[in-house]
């Protein structure tokens, strides 16, 4: 795990909304191991090479679900992501990132197979000036980093509600002395680029769960201050989503993380955030993670513990062990045995994710 990233707003990978009883919708997408791979200091490290030309990437994730008692049900999916970017000599690059996906759920009726569902998950032009990064087109905004910096097949079950995906707009990151500091103005990418017969070039998923929605104007704005400490990353985020409509609450977010490695194989990570007007409703949301996790040789080995709390609403808790093995070249399989716990209704997994790079990236 790297913990030198310097501009905090560069790459991150698809995150879908999760579907009531499934575990996670995309854990650890490949296309970030893809990316981490291709640069020996990690996803945001500063280039080892000029950059120049196309380059491309393509990776297969397959996920499986398996339900331990009757409140839980097996289901899955396996997605192809295709990673296409092209570097120009003044600093300036295209990035486009397109999913396939097919879900697999069991019920009582039997087994069934989604159609698949065909996804832009991000597109974007980014200007890369001295200190000063700006990218412009759809992209993810950041807020939260359980996804990218918690180790675990499930450690992001519960921040993948905050975290920000799927929208329109611009971010500047300006990278200080010790970290960066990043805002983004945004809005939600439904109400321009619409679907097609092709691909979906806006929300891919409903939000009428649990979870953040931008407005449809270019009003949404989100910031963090992101410092590199000793061993460590300390993150400050806040984030205003003002009302769909006229009868909805504006929301107002703030999120603080923390990243402490402890020699070479222990990390510690807890991130906390709190919500008022959440999803547009008078209601507040407060969320706590705890995650640690140890590498020895290729395995690592990961404890996360999660807690959920809605005003108007059950709260939920999450406790899971992980083990993952990594190949050489990107190959990866992440294990995880999970409890979910409802209004103290629990739900247990057993989760399984494979991650298959077909084709390697040149530049990270």
């Amino acid at each position: 795990m790297t913990v030198d990233q310097p501009l905090s707003a560069s790459w991150t990978a698809p995150r879908d909304r999760k579907r009531p009883n499934h575990l996670h919708d995309a854990a650890r997408p490949a296309i970030l191991a893809l990316l981490t791979l291709a640069s020996p200091s990690g996803v945001y490290a500063k280039d080892a090479q000029e950059r120049h030309g196309f380059d491309w990437a393509v990776s297969v994730e397959t996920e499986l679900d398996l339900a331990l008692n009757q409140a839980a049900t097996n289901d899955g999916d396996i997605e192809l992501f295709i990673l296409g970017q092209w570097y120009f000599s003044n600093r300036t690059q295209l990035y486009g990132l397109y999913g396939n996906e097919i879900d697999y759920t069991e019920s009582s009726s039997g087994a069934q197979f989604g159609a698949p569902s065909h996804v832009v998950y991000q597109v974007y032009a980014e200007f890369d000036r001295a200190d000063n990064r700006l990218r412009i087109g759809k992209f993810a905004p950041v807020f939260g980093n359980s996804w990218s910096l918690a180790k675990g097949v499930a450690a992001a079950y519960l921040a993948e509600d905050y975290e920000l995906t799927e929208c329109l707009g611009a971010s500047l990151a300006h990278k200080t002395e010790n970290g960066s500091l990043t805002v983004s103005l945004f809005s939600s990418a439904d109400t321009v680029l619409p679907a097609d017969a092709v691909c979906k070039l806006g929300k891919n998923v409903s939000f009428d769960a649990v979870g953040s929605y931008p407005s449809g104007h270019l009003n949404n704005v989100a910031l963090e201050w992101a410092h590199t400490i000793h061993k460590g990353r300390l993150s400050l985020g806040a984030r205003y989503l003002p009302g769909v409509s006229t009868s909805e609450d504006d929301e107002i977010g703030g999120v603080a993380s923390l990243l402490r490695q402890i020699g070479d194989a222990w990390s510690l990570y807890a991130e906390v955030a709190a919500f008022d007007g959440y999803q547009g409703m008078n209601q507040s949301a407060q969320y706590t993670e705890l995650n640690t996790a140890y590498q020895y040789k290729r395995l690592t080995f990961s404890l996360t513990y999660a807690y959920r709390r809605l005003s108007q609403s059950s709260n939920t808790s999450l406790i899971s062990v992980g083990i993952d093995y990594d190949w050489h070249d990107g190959f990866k399989l992440q294990t995880g045995l999970s409890i979910v716990a409802t209004a103290g209704r629990p739900e247990g997994y057993l989760s399984f994710d494979l991650i298959i790079p077909l084709r390697l990236p040149k530049y990270g």
